[in-house]
């Protein structure tokens, strides 16, 4: 099923006419909208005023502190080392002492000592 709609140019050309004079106005007023916008900015701008400068305040006289006298040194006391406790040996390290000197010794021959 096909609608068609019969329109006489008049009615048409009316259409067009409504649907243009709407869009123009809406631009208009878009228009005006953003032209008072920065002239309403600068009267808040205008009515909050420039800030205000102070006068600055005076610095304090700063009165220089007197030295104090340099303070004695005395000499470091000399640290007197503790003797270090010898750690006990272990079976291993005992063994290898063992065999150290054994070696260090004179070897003996089948033969007896030698002159």
């Amino acid at each position: 099923m096909r609608l068609e709609e019969v329109v006489s140019a008049e009615e048409l050309l009316g259409l067009w006419k409504l649907i243009s004079d709407n869009v123009w106005t809406a631009i208009n007023t878009q228009s005006q909208q953003q032209a008072s916008a920065p002239q309403a900015e600068t009267r808040r701008t205008a009515a909050a005023g420039k800030p205000k400068r102070t006068k600055p305040k005076a610095k304090p006289i700063k009165i220089p502190r007197p030295v104090p006298p340099p303070k004695q040194r005395t000499p470091p006391v000399p640290v007197i080392a503790k003797p270090q406790q010898q750690k006990p040996l272990t079976a291993q390290q005992v063994w290898n002492q063992r065999n150290q000197q054994a070696l260090q010794r004179q070897p003996i021959t089948a033969f007896g000592p030698t002159k």
